[in-house]
Parts: C-alpha cells; sequence; structure tokens
C-alpha cells in the first residue's frame, strides 16, 4: 500500500507540476515580448542582431561625418560668398571712380570695342588648326595680317607665320621687327 500511495503521489506531483511548466514557457514565450521581456526568437538569431547591430553603427559613424563634412561646405560656401560679394563691391566701387575721375571718349571707347574684336580674333586662332589659321591670314590684307598677327602671343604667331607662305610671312615679320613687336 505504501508503494501505491508512493505512486500515486509521483503520479499526482507529475500532473500538476506539467501543466504548470508548459504554461510558464508557453507565457514566456508569448506574452513576455508584451512585457518587455526578450523573446525565443531573439536567443537563436543573437548572432545576427549582433551583425545588425554593428552595420548600424557603421551607419550612424558614417552619417555623422557625412553632416560634418556638410557642415564645412557649408562654411566654405559662405565665406566664398563673402569673398565674391567684397570682390563685386570693390569693382564697383573701383569703376565708380574711374567714371568720375576720368571721362571716357568716344575715340576710347571705339578702340577698346576694336582691342576687343581683335582679341576675340585671337582666341578664336588659338582654337583653329595653325594651318587654317594660316590660310585665313593668308587671305587678309598685309596691314589687317599684320595687326592680328602682332596681337597673338609669341607661340600662336610662330606656328601661324610658320604656315603662311615666304613671301607673306617675311613681310609680316619685317614689320614685326621695324615696330619691335
Amino acid at each position: 500500500m505504501k508503494k501505491q500511495k508512493k505512486k500515486q503521489s509521483r503520479l499526482l506531483i507529475v500532473s500538476f507540476v506539467t501543466p504548470i511548466i508548459l504554461l510558464v514557457v508557453i507565457g514566456f514565450i508569448y506574452v513576455g515580448p508584451l512585457f518587455g521581456m526578450p523573446s525565443m526568437s531573439s536567443f537563436f538569431n543573437s548572432s545576427s542582431d549582433t551583425n545588425s547591430e554593428a552595420v548600424i553603427a557603421e551607419l550612424e559613424q558614417e552619417n555623422i561625418m557625412l553632416q560634418d563634412q556638410l557642415r564645412e561646405l557649408e562654411n566654405e560656401l559662405v565665406v566664398k560668398e563673402a569673398e565674391w560679394n567684397s570682390m563685386e563691391e570693390e569693382r564697383a566701387s573701383d569703376l565708380q571712380q574711374t567714371e568720375e575721375t576720368e571721362p571716357v571718349s568716344v575715340e576710347s571707347a571705339t578702340n577698346n570695342d576694336e582691342e576687343n574684336g581683335l582679341q576675340n580674333v585671337i582666341k578664336t586662332y588659338q582654337q583653329m588648326s595653325s594651318k587654317r589659321a594660316a590660310a585665313i591670314i593668308d587671305e587678309l590684307a598685309i596691314d589687317v595680317a599684320y595687326d592680328h598677327v602682332r596681337s597673338m602671343d609669341e607661340t600662336l604667331r610662330a606656328s601661324i607665320v610658320g604656315r603662311l607662305p615666304a613671301d607673306k610671312a617675311a613681310q609680316l615679320l619685317e614689320q614685326l621687327a621695324d615696330e619691335g613687336g
């Protein structure tokens, strides 16, 4: 009888303890996360969480660095704008002083326009091949050709005059030597 009572008590304990253990485990799995307890998946995925935390940390650092660079570039922009504005103000005051101190004659304005036009032509020659530029200068009257060649820098002049016919090149070089150009 004692054996049977022992068996019954064990059976009774097992029948009460097993459901309680199951209820605790189920509660831990399903109800625990609602109260801020870690879920079971976090126990199995702890390595991926560590990796994602590392990626998040890297991205946050990169974000901070990019924000710092943005601030530096914004500061540089402000400085450049201030420099630009001061240069514009200086230029405006210089122009105003120039207009007040020296009257502009019609002849000097015409000469400036001609010089600007000639400088534009010289820039065009620079962008052409020297062979094509020499062909164009060969077609010009000698005095106009001389004005063009005289306004060029030495390198451009040498490459173009070197491709001109010998007689025209000789005339232009003679005039350059006479006037010291």
